[in-house]
Protein backbone atom coordinates (compact mmCIF):
# COMPACT_ATOMS: atom_id res chain seq x y z
CA UNK A 1 0.00 0.00 0.00
CA UNK A 2 1.57 2.98 -1.48
CA UNK A 3 0.97 6.55 0.63
CA UNK A 4 3.05 9.43 -0.86
CA UNK A 5 6.80 8.61 0.08
CA UNK A 6 6.06 5.62 2.00
CA UNK A 7 4.98 2.30 1.50
CA UNK A 8 3.13 0.04 3.41
CA UNK A 9 3.53 -4.29 3.61
CA UNK A 10 1.00 -6.19 5.52
CA UNK A 11 1.12 -9.83 6.64
CA UNK A 12 -1.75 -11.44 8.02
CA UNK A 13 -1.96 -14.64 9.71
CA UNK A 14 -4.79 -16.40 10.35
CA UNK A 15 -6.93 -19.57 12.74
CA UNK A 16 -3.78 -20.03 14.81
CA UNK A 17 -3.01 -21.87 18.32
CA UNK A 18 -1.65 -21.09 20.98
CA UNK A 19 -1.49 -17.36 21.49
CA UNK A 20 1.91 -17.04 21.64
CA UNK A 21 3.64 -15.84 18.32
CA UNK A 22 6.13 -13.26 16.58
CA UNK A 23 6.06 -11.36 13.11
CA UNK A 24 9.56 -10.60 11.70
CA UNK A 25 9.92 -8.83 8.80
CA UNK A 26 13.26 -8.82 6.42
CA UNK A 27 14.19 -6.78 3.39
CA UNK A 28 16.54 -8.62 1.08
CA UNK A 29 17.73 -11.07 3.21
CA UNK A 30 18.28 -8.57 6.58
CA UNK A 31 16.47 -8.12 9.35
CA UNK A 32 14.03 -4.78 9.40
CA UNK A 33 15.63 -3.81 12.98
CA UNK A 34 13.70 -0.56 13.38
CA UNK A 35 11.22 -1.21 15.55
CA UNK A 36 9.34 2.34 14.55
CA UNK A 37 8.79 1.10 11.47
CA UNK A 38 6.11 -1.87 12.14
CA UNK A 39 3.51 -2.47 14.29
CA UNK A 40 1.60 -5.44 15.38
CA UNK A 41 -2.28 -5.73 15.73
CA UNK A 42 -3.36 -7.25 19.13
CA UNK A 43 -4.40 -11.27 18.38
CA UNK A 44 -8.19 -11.50 18.02
CA UNK A 45 -10.15 -14.52 19.14
CA UNK A 46 -12.58 -16.37 17.20
CA UNK A 47 -14.72 -19.24 18.60
CA UNK A 48 -15.00 -22.21 16.39
CA UNK A 49 -16.38 -26.05 16.61
CA UNK A 50 -12.40 -26.59 17.01
CA UNK A 51 -12.19 -24.38 19.71
CA UNK A 52 -10.80 -20.90 20.02
CA UNK A 53 -8.26 -19.94 17.25
CA UNK A 54 -6.58 -16.74 16.83
CA UNK A 55 -5.78 -14.07 14.16
CA UNK A 56 -3.28 -11.31 14.08
CA UNK A 57 -1.75 -8.96 11.47
CA UNK A 58 1.47 -7.23 11.35
CA UNK A 59 2.50 -3.84 9.23
CA UNK A 60 6.06 -2.48 8.01
CA UNK A 61 6.13 1.03 6.94
CA UNK A 62 9.04 2.15 4.36
CA UNK A 63 10.29 5.55 2.77
CA UNK A 64 9.89 4.85 -0.81
CA UNK A 65 13.23 5.59 -1.96
CA UNK A 66 14.67 2.80 -0.11
CA UNK A 67 12.87 0.61 -2.21
CA UNK A 68 13.25 -0.39 -5.76
CA UNK A 69 11.97 -2.61 -8.36
CA UNK A 70 12.66 -6.57 -7.33
CA UNK A 71 13.13 -5.75 -3.46
CA UNK A 72 12.33 -8.73 -1.81
CA UNK A 73 10.31 -8.84 1.00
CA UNK A 74 9.85 -11.75 3.57
CA UNK A 75 7.58 -12.05 6.79
CA UNK A 76 8.39 -14.63 9.30
CA UNK A 77 5.80 -15.63 11.60
CA UNK A 78 6.88 -17.73 14.38
CA UNK A 79 4.50 -19.70 16.88
CA UNK A 80 5.06 -21.37 19.67
CA UNK A 81 3.90 -24.87 20.87
CA UNK A 82 5.47 -26.27 23.71
CA UNK A 83 9.63 -26.49 23.70
CA UNK A 84 8.58 -26.19 19.69
CA UNK A 85 8.73 -23.00 17.90
CA UNK A 86 6.78 -23.51 14.40
CA UNK A 87 7.40 -20.98 11.56
CA UNK A 88 6.28 -19.59 8.37
CA UNK A 89 7.10 -17.42 5.74
CA UNK A 90 6.06 -15.10 2.93
CA UNK A 91 7.31 -13.43 0.51
CA UNK A 92 6.61 -10.91 -1.99
CA UNK A 93 9.07 -8.86 -4.61
CA UNK A 94 8.20 -4.89 -4.72
CA UNK A 95 7.10 -3.34 -7.71
CA UNK A 96 5.95 0.11 -8.04
CA UNK A 97 2.48 0.20 -8.74
CA UNK A 98 0.44 2.15 -11.50
CA UNK A 99 -3.06 1.15 -10.00
CA UNK A 100 -4.78 0.65 -6.66
CA UNK A 101 -5.76 -2.39 -5.51
CA UNK A 102 -7.90 -0.70 -3.24
CA UNK A 103 -10.12 0.23 -5.98
CA UNK A 104 -13.28 1.82 -4.52
CA UNK A 105 -12.15 2.24 -0.98
CA UNK A 106 -10.93 5.25 0.15
CA UNK A 107 -9.88 6.62 3.41
CA UNK A 108 -8.82 9.98 4.80
CA UNK A 109 -7.93 11.64 7.93
CA UNK A 110 -9.69 14.98 8.38
CA UNK A 111 -7.59 17.04 11.58
CA UNK A 112 -8.90 18.79 14.15
CA UNK A 113 -9.06 22.86 13.28
CA UNK A 114 -6.63 24.97 15.16
CA UNK A 115 -9.99 27.00 16.63
CA UNK A 116 -10.54 23.57 18.71
CA UNK A 117 -7.03 22.79 19.26
CA UNK A 118 -5.83 26.07 20.28
CA UNK A 119 -9.06 28.04 21.58
CA UNK A 120 -11.25 25.48 23.28
CA UNK A 121 -8.18 22.99 23.72
CA UNK A 122 -10.45 20.29 22.25
CA UNK A 123 -11.04 18.98 18.94
CA UNK A 124 -11.92 15.49 17.10
CA UNK A 125 -10.13 13.61 14.27
CA UNK A 126 -12.15 12.08 12.26
CA UNK A 127 -11.60 9.22 10.11
CA UNK A 128 -14.08 9.37 7.05
CA UNK A 129 -14.04 5.85 4.99
CA UNK A 130 -16.09 5.31 1.43
CA UNK A 131 -17.32 1.92 0.50
CA UNK A 132 -17.23 0.76 -3.58
CA UNK A 133 -21.31 0.27 -2.75
CA UNK A 134 -23.72 0.69 0.07
CA UNK A 135 -24.20 -2.80 0.69
CA UNK A 136 -20.79 -2.99 2.10
CA UNK A 137 -21.27 -0.65 4.64
CA UNK A 138 -22.72 -2.09 8.31
CA UNK A 139 -22.00 -1.19 12.03
CA UNK A 140 -20.30 -4.69 12.31
CA UNK A 141 -17.59 -3.61 9.93
CA UNK A 142 -14.11 -4.49 11.05
CA UNK A 143 -13.04 -0.69 11.26
CA UNK A 144 -11.45 1.36 14.18
CA UNK A 145 -9.31 3.88 15.76
CA UNK A 146 -6.08 2.56 17.52
CA UNK A 147 -3.76 4.25 19.83
CA UNK A 148 -0.06 3.55 19.92
CA UNK A 149 -0.31 -0.13 21.41
CA UNK A 150 -3.26 -0.94 18.99
CA UNK A 151 -5.42 -0.92 21.47
CA UNK A 152 -9.18 -0.22 20.52
CA UNK A 153 -10.48 3.04 21.08
CA UNK A 154 -13.28 3.64 18.84
CA UNK A 155 -15.50 1.48 16.29
CA UNK A 156 -18.95 2.02 14.39
CA UNK A 157 -21.02 0.54 17.41
CA UNK A 158 -19.66 3.37 19.25
CA UNK A 159 -21.65 6.67 20.22
CA UNK A 160 -20.87 9.34 17.58
CA UNK A 161 -20.19 7.00 14.29
CA UNK A 162 -22.01 8.39 11.43
CA UNK A 163 -22.80 6.44 8.63
CA UNK A 164 -24.27 8.08 5.87
CA UNK A 165 -24.47 5.87 2.36
CA UNK A 166 -21.62 4.57 1.12
CA UNK A 167 -19.38 6.38 4.23
CA UNK A 168 -18.57 5.82 7.54
CA UNK A 169 -17.19 8.45 9.71
CA UNK A 170 -15.64 7.92 12.96
CA UNK A 171 -14.99 11.11 15.49
CA UNK A 172 -12.28 10.49 17.54
CA UNK A 173 -12.21 13.47 20.76
CA UNK A 174 -8.55 14.33 21.61
CA UNK A 175 -7.22 17.45 23.58
CA UNK A 176 -4.12 19.73 22.74
CA UNK A 177 -2.13 17.95 25.46
CA UNK A 178 -2.82 14.51 23.63
CA UNK A 179 -1.88 16.13 20.36
CA UNK A 180 1.08 18.43 21.51
CA UNK A 181 2.81 15.64 22.71
CA UNK A 182 2.78 13.68 19.67
CA UNK A 183 0.44 10.69 20.29
CA UNK A 184 -0.27 8.74 17.17
CA UNK A 185 -3.75 7.42 16.58
CA UNK A 186 -4.36 4.95 13.74
CA UNK A 187 -7.48 4.10 11.63
CA UNK A 188 -7.79 1.10 9.87
CA UNK A 189 -10.07 -1.14 8.20
CA UNK A 190 -9.79 -4.58 7.63
CA UNK A 191 -12.24 -5.68 4.97
CA UNK A 192 -12.63 -9.13 2.90
CA UNK A 193 -13.18 -6.61 0.01
CA UNK A 194 -9.52 -5.46 0.48
CA UNK A 195 -6.75 -7.54 -0.71
CA UNK A 196 -5.12 -5.39 2.34
CA UNK A 197 -6.13 -3.94 5.21
CA UNK A 198 -6.29 0.07 4.81
CA UNK A 199 -4.74 2.62 7.46
CA UNK A 200 -4.13 6.29 7.67
CA UNK A 201 -2.54 7.48 10.77
CA UNK A 202 -2.49 10.39 12.49
CA UNK A 203 -0.25 12.53 14.72
CA UNK A 204 1.86 15.79 15.07
CA UNK A 205 4.69 14.91 13.01
CA UNK A 206 7.37 17.17 15.22
CA UNK A 207 7.23 17.75 18.97
CA UNK A 208 8.18 21.41 19.58
CA UNK A 209 10.47 21.60 22.18
CA UNK A 210 11.36 25.71 21.85
CA UNK A 211 8.71 28.18 21.16
CA UNK A 212 8.56 31.49 19.50
CA UNK A 213 6.14 33.96 20.64
CA UNK A 214 4.37 36.03 17.21
CA UNK A 215 4.64 39.61 16.44
CA UNK A 216 2.01 41.48 15.76
CA UNK A 217 1.09 44.63 13.75
CA UNK A 218 -2.40 46.02 12.27
CA UNK A 219 -1.71 47.63 8.88
CA UNK A 220 -3.32 50.99 7.67
CA UNK A 221 -7.04 50.22 7.01
CA UNK A 222 -7.71 50.12 2.80
CA UNK A 223 -10.87 51.84 2.10
CA UNK A 224 -12.93 50.10 -1.07
CA UNK A 225 -15.20 53.15 -1.41
CA UNK A 226 -16.61 51.80 -4.89
CA UNK A 227 -17.62 48.15 -2.60
CA UNK A 228 -18.09 50.17 0.09
CA UNK A 229 -15.98 47.92 2.97
CA UNK A 230 -12.91 48.91 4.63
CA UNK A 231 -10.58 45.83 5.01
CA UNK A 232 -8.39 45.56 8.18
CA UNK A 233 -5.14 43.22 8.05
CA UNK A 234 -2.90 41.71 11.04
CA UNK A 235 0.24 40.93 9.87
CA UNK A 236 1.12 38.41 12.41
CA UNK A 237 4.91 37.25 11.78
CA UNK A 238 8.07 35.77 13.51
CA UNK A 239 6.60 32.94 15.14
CA UNK A 240 7.48 29.16 15.95
CA UNK A 241 5.82 26.51 15.50
CA UNK A 242 3.45 27.18 12.49
CA UNK A 243 -0.05 26.50 14.11
CA UNK A 244 -2.16 29.37 14.67
CA UNK A 245 -5.54 30.04 14.92
CA UNK A 246 -6.72 33.82 14.70
CA UNK A 247 -10.00 35.57 15.52
CA UNK A 248 -11.44 39.43 15.20
CA UNK A 249 -13.86 41.14 17.88
CA UNK A 250 -15.24 44.29 17.43
CA UNK A 251 -15.66 46.21 20.72
CA UNK A 252 -15.06 42.99 22.51
CA UNK A 253 -18.05 40.74 20.88
CA UNK A 254 -17.26 38.33 18.35
CA UNK A 255 -16.79 39.84 14.70
CA UNK A 256 -19.93 38.46 12.64
CA UNK A 257 -18.39 39.74 9.14
CA UNK A 258 -16.40 37.81 7.08
CA UNK A 259 -12.65 37.42 7.77
CA UNK A 260 -10.22 35.33 6.22
CA UNK A 261 -6.29 33.83 7.55
CA UNK A 262 -3.84 32.73 5.25
CA UNK A 263 -1.74 29.92 5.97
CA UNK A 264 1.13 30.19 7.99
CA UNK A 265 4.30 30.84 5.24
CA UNK A 266 8.07 30.09 6.69
CA UNK A 267 10.59 33.03 6.16
CA UNK A 268 13.30 33.17 7.73
CA UNK A 269 13.36 29.95 10.01
CA UNK A 270 10.24 31.34 11.15
CA UNK A 271 6.34 32.09 10.35
CA UNK A 272 3.77 34.34 8.98
CA UNK A 273 0.25 34.70 8.40
CA UNK A 274 -2.08 37.68 7.75
CA UNK A 275 -5.88 38.06 9.07
CA UNK A 276 -8.29 40.39 6.95
CA UNK A 277 -11.44 41.52 8.22
CA UNK A 278 -14.18 43.14 5.72
CA UNK A 279 -16.51 45.63 7.53
CA UNK A 280 -18.80 47.90 5.83
CA UNK A 281 -17.48 51.86 4.91
CA UNK A 282 -20.69 52.89 7.08
CA UNK A 283 -19.52 50.64 10.24
CA UNK A 284 -16.22 51.83 10.25
CA UNK A 285 -17.27 55.34 9.93
CA UNK A 286 -18.74 55.36 13.39
CA UNK A 287 -16.10 56.93 16.06
CA UNK A 288 -13.80 55.02 18.86
CA UNK A 289 -15.35 51.81 17.43
CA UNK A 290 -12.25 49.36 18.25
CA UNK A 291 -11.84 46.14 16.57
CA UNK A 292 -9.05 43.96 17.96
CA UNK A 293 -6.83 40.74 16.16
CA UNK A 294 -6.20 37.82 18.63
CA UNK A 295 -3.64 35.23 17.71
CA UNK A 296 -3.76 32.01 19.53
CA UNK A 297 -0.65 30.27 19.45
CA UNK A 298 0.86 27.67 21.68
CA UNK A 299 3.58 30.01 22.79
CA UNK A 300 0.56 31.60 25.19
CA UNK A 301 -0.83 30.44 27.99
CA UNK A 302 -3.71 28.75 28.21
CA UNK A 303 -6.90 30.92 27.49
CA UNK A 304 -5.15 33.79 26.98
CA UNK A 305 -4.09 35.39 23.40
CA UNK A 306 -2.08 38.07 21.74
CA UNK A 307 -4.23 41.42 21.14
CA UNK A 308 -3.65 44.27 18.85
CA UNK A 309 -6.38 46.69 18.31
CA UNK A 310 -7.17 49.45 15.75
CA UNK A 311 -9.78 52.37 15.64
CA UNK A 312 -11.11 55.00 12.80
CA UNK A 313 -8.91 57.52 14.81
CA UNK A 314 -5.62 55.29 15.29
CA UNK A 315 -2.26 57.01 13.77
CA UNK A 316 -2.51 55.39 9.70
CA UNK A 317 1.35 54.83 9.60
CA UNK A 318 2.57 50.67 10.18
CA UNK A 319 6.67 50.86 10.23
CA UNK A 320 8.44 47.54 8.92
CA UNK A 321 11.27 46.69 6.36
CA UNK A 322 12.32 44.21 4.21
CA UNK A 323 8.46 42.61 3.93
CA UNK A 324 8.74 39.74 2.23
CA UNK A 325 5.55 38.87 0.57
CA UNK A 326 4.30 35.66 -0.51
CA UNK A 327 1.41 33.81 -1.93
CA UNK A 328 -0.14 31.17 0.36
CA UNK A 329 -2.31 28.70 -1.52
CA UNK A 330 -3.48 27.53 1.93
CA UNK A 331 -5.88 30.50 2.16
CA UNK A 332 -8.91 29.81 4.11
CA UNK A 333 -12.17 31.14 5.13
CA UNK A 334 -12.66 30.62 9.35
Amino acid sequence: MEESNQVTFSCLANDFVPNIFEFKWLKNGKVVKNASLEFTTPSTAVSSDDGTRFSAASFLTLPKETLVDDTRMTCEFSLQRGAKKQQVESVLEYRTRECSTQEGFDMKIIPPSWEDLLLKRNGEVRCEVTFPKASLVSREVNLSWRDEKMGVLMTPTDPGAQINGKRIILPLDITFEEWNSGVRRTCLLDHGELLEPLKRVYERKDVVKSLKPPSIFMLPPLKQTREGVVTLTCYIKDFYPKELYVSWLIDDKDATHDFRTTGSMEANGAFEAYSRLSVPLSEWDVPERAYSCLVHHESVEQNKSYVRSITQNSPQQTTMVNLNMRISDRCKAQ
